[in-house]
C-alpha cells in the first residue's frame, strides 16, 4: 500500500497551489488539472495494474456527479476537474477514509472561512475566497483532504 501512496504525496505542491490559488481568486486554473494528471501519468507505472481501472472508474464518476453539480450551478469548475484528477490518487482500499478526510475538510474549511470573516481587522487586498462573500473556495478542502490522505492511512495501517 506505501507505494501506492508514493504519487498522492508528490502531488501535494500542486494540492498547495490550488488552495493558495482558490484562497485568493476563487479560481483553480486548469493548469493545475493538468500537473496532477501528469503526475498520475507518472505515478500509475508504480501501481498495481489491476489497480488502475478502478480508480479511472472512480474518478470519472465523481466528474461526472460533480458536472451535475456545476451544471446546477452548485460547484465550481475548477473544483470538479481537481476532485476527479484526485480522486486518480486515491487508492480504492481507502475511498472510504478519504470521504471522510474530505467530509472533514469541507466542515473545517467553512469554519475557518466564518471565523476569518468575522475578525474585525481588515482584510488583505485580493484573497476573494477568504473575504469576499460570494461562496466557499472548495479547493480548500479539496487539498486539505488530498494533503492529508496520505499521512492518515500510514498512522491507521501503523495502529
Amino acid at each position: 500500500m506505501p507505494e501506492t501512496l508514493l504519487p498522492l504525496v508528490l502531488i501535494g505542491p500542486v494540492l498547495i497551489a490550488t488552495i493558495l490559488s482558490d484562497l485568493r481568486h476563487l479560481r483553480i486554473p486548469n493548469s493545475y488539472c493538468l500537473a496532477g494528471l501528469l503526475v498520475f501519468a507518472a505515478g500509475a507505472l508504480a501501481w498495481p495494474p489491476q489497480d488502475l481501472p478502478y480508480r479511472l472508474i472512480v474518478a470519472g464518476a465523481i466528474f461526472l456527479a460533480g458536472y451535475a453539480g456545476f451544471a446546477r450551478g452548485l460547484v465550481g469548475g475548477g473544483d470538479v476537474k481537481i476532485l476527479a484528477v484526485l480522486m486518480l490518487f486515491i487508492p480504492v482500499p481507502t475511498l472510504v477514509i478519504f470521504a471522510n478526510l474530505l467530509s472533514f475538510s469541507l466542515f473545517f474549511g467553512v469554519a475557518i472561512l466564518l471565523a476569518l470573516r468575522r475578525l474585525p481587522t481588515a482584510p488583505p487586498a485580493g484573497w476573494t475566497g477568504i473575504w469576499g462573500s460570494r461562496g466557499f473556495p472548495m479547493g480548500l478542502s479539496i487539498g486539505m483532504a488530498g494533503l492529508m490522505h496520505p499521512w492518515v492511512v500510514f498512522w491507521l495501517a501503523g495502529a
